[in-house]
């Protein structure tokens, strides 16, 4: 497994930071940094990355659990894989989109090899602590895995003979049970006549009593200094509230005299604010409207100055007004023409129509117009129409009537054969 980079992005002291690892000739990376520089806390971040963040990760100082995250881009045999862990108990692989990886841990399995945190830990990744403690277990005699460790790389034999000879000489060094043959009990037989030496030349009682003297009047002095030092920094927090509180009390006492001041002062009405408002919005438009009318005003007045009386146009101004008049007409009129030609058309073709339901020729519209009545024969057209409607109605009024007898006639008729012979 390769490690092409290394993605710190919310872990530890580190937010959003990218230590990219690119393949070189010899492929050998050294970092490097001052203490404190995050090291420890990257070799930590790749642990994590492969094996998962610990429940108990004192890395969350700057970040908490939930934002923890950690990526890397992994290189094996031609397989390339960008992934990210958070912190948590399930679904803690994602891929750089920050979605839960569908294979899960199994993802990882072509690049660990079967290697575990333990054996990662012994073989990859060792710090001072981790060095000083495989120490300590290659030492201890009870670990057989270490001394043979120990053996095979310091290139020993015999290591076992030679740790009962180092214990059989700690012995004659020291053991809790007491024997003169021990160095350690001999130097404590030295050392308690040494004590004893001591005691003959210490310092007398009035010497002493002398320096406790001095000592209980050099600690009430002390005291007092606290004493003093203690009445110090609250007059010092005193003052630092004053003079963080100062300037308000001034504004405050200001704004009191003010107020004062403004006590006659005349109630606005509930509304003053919406009516300044709408005062506000009515002086902005006519300062608005002041502007454009001022600009217009300009304009005019420019115009006004570059224009010249021509003496002979002021002889003709009754005709140069009727002209304008007439301009306007002919303005009016062209604006009204398209209307007027629509109607026209609409006219010419009801027309047409009219004359084709007559079965006049329709396809020349002045020979229609030629074979329409005058008004006067229209007139009397119309008159002798009103005429044949009356006498037309009166006529089927008699036919009503003649009808309406004959069914009456019938009707006697039948009852006057009903009732027979006459006596």
């Amino acid at each position: 497994m390769r490690i092409s980079r290394l993605d710190l992005i919310s872990y530890g002291c580190f937010t959003e930071t990218r230590l990219d690892l690119p393949l070189g000739e010899a492929d050998l990376h050294i970092v490097f940094g001052p203490n404190e520089a995050g090291k420890s806390t990257a070799l930590s971040a790749l642990e994590d990355l492969l094996f998962g963040i610990p429940h108990n990760s004192s890395l969350n100082f700057l970040h908490d659990y939930a934002s923890m995250r950690v990526g890397a881009v992994l290189e094996t045999d031609g397989e390339r894989l960008e992934v990210r862990r958070r912190k948590g108990n399930k679904d803690t692989l994602l891929t750089a989109a920050d979605l839960p990886v569908p294979v899960g841990e199994g993802a990882l399995a072509p690049f660990l090899d079967g290697a575990d945190r333990d054996f990662f830990t012994r073989m990859f990744s060792l710090d001072h602590v981790r060095l000083r403690s495989g120490g300590e277990a290659i030492l201890d005699p009870n670990n057989e895995i270490g001394e043979i460790l120990f053996s095979a790389g310091a290139g020993i034999a015999g290591l076992r003979e030679r740790l009962k000879a180092l214990e059989k000489e700690a012995d004659g060094l020291w053991a809790s049970r007491r024997a003169a043959h021990r160095r350690y009990y001999q130097a404590e037989d030295r050392l308690k006549a040494a004590d004893g030496v001591i005691r003959e030349h210490m310092v007398s009682a009035r010497k002493w009593l002398d320096l406790k003297r001095d000592c209980d009047s050099a600690r009430e002095r002390l005291e007092d200094l606290e004493g003093q030092i203690t009445v110090k920094e609250a007059k010092l927090r005193k003052l630092n509230r004053v003079r963080r509180v100062h300037r308000d009390v001034r504004k405050k006492a200001e704004l009191d005299a003010e107020i004062a001041n403004l006590s006659q002062a005349r109630l606005l009405p509930e509304d003053a604010r919406r009516q300044l408002d709408t005062a506000l919005q009515d002086d902005n438009s006519a300062s608005t409207r002041i502007q454009t009318f001022t600009e217009q005003l300009e304009t005019l007045r420019e115009e006004r100055a570059e224009l010249k009386c021509d003496d002979r146009l002021l002889l003709h101004e009754v005709d140069i007004k009727r002209l304008h008049e007439r301009r306007i007409q002919v303005q009016k009129g062209k604006a009204d023409l398209p209307q007027r030609r629509k109607e026209l058309a609409d006219v010419e073709e009801a027309l047409r129509r009219l004359a084709w339901e007559l079965d006049w020729p329709s396809e020349d519209v002045d020979r229609i117009a030629k074979r329409i009545p005058s008004r006067s024969k229209v007139a009397d057209l119309r008159t002798l129409m009103g005429k044949h409607g009356g006498l037309q109605s009166t006529l089927d009024n008699a036919e009503n009537a003649r009808e309406e007898a004959d069914i009456r006639q019938s009707e006697l008729s039948r009852q006057l054969a009903d009732m027979g012979t006459p006596a």
